[in-house]
């Protein structure tokens, strides 16, 4: 993109460079000298003139206005495509975004059961709980070799080892 920039503004500095010096009047040659009639005539035309300006015909007129109309047109065309460019990109980003919640990992998953002396220990995700703690909500009643149970809104649940505390309903992965 910066380079099509570049190229852009570096061709309108050489087309101005060019139109800079071929569009100067050459001088009138000879060696004569001029009389002062001549430098009065000189003189008066150069009032009229005021810095040589041209005046433009008609084919000149619709000629520029063709090229201002082309360019608008490559300006409309360019802001088109970067428009088309980021809906894409805001697609492709969604989709990322809609399979990595597919693949979203499950929360407050029973990963291992521990005993240490006489107390067993429960990992849930990176935490070490006991029978009593809570967890979102979620009270452990029993630990046993390979399953817990735990008490949820006054009622019991068993949960084995590699299963979510949470209901399946919260965990299960949602298809659209």
């Amino acid at each position: 993109m910066r380079r099509i920039i570049l190229f852009i503004v570096l061709g309108v500095l050489v087309i101005f460079a060019f139109t800079r010096l071929f569009s100067r009047p050459k001088p009138t040659g000879g060696t004569k000298k001029k009389s002062s009639s001549d430098t009065l005539a000189v003189r008066s035309r150069r009032g009229k003139t005021a810095g040589q300006i041209k005046t433009k015909t008609k084919e000149e007129l619709r000629e520029e206005k063709r090229r201002a109309q082309r360019a608008e047109r490559a300006r409309l065309r360019e802001l088109r495509r970067r428009q088309r460019e980021l809906e894409r990109m805001r697609r492709l980003s969604r989709r990322k975004r809609r399979i990595r919640s597919k693949r979203a990992k499950q929360i407050y998953v029973l990963r291992a059961i521990m005993k240490i002396d006489s107390e067993k220990y429960a990992l849930i995700d990176t935490r070490r709980m006991t029978i009593g703690e809570e967890i979102s909500g979620r009270k452990i009643v029993e630990i046993g070799d390979d399953r817990i149970v735990i008490e949820e809104f006054g009622r019991r649940r068993e949960v084995r080892m590699g299963e979510s505390i949470l209901p399946s309903v919260l965990t299960q992965k949602r298809r659209r």
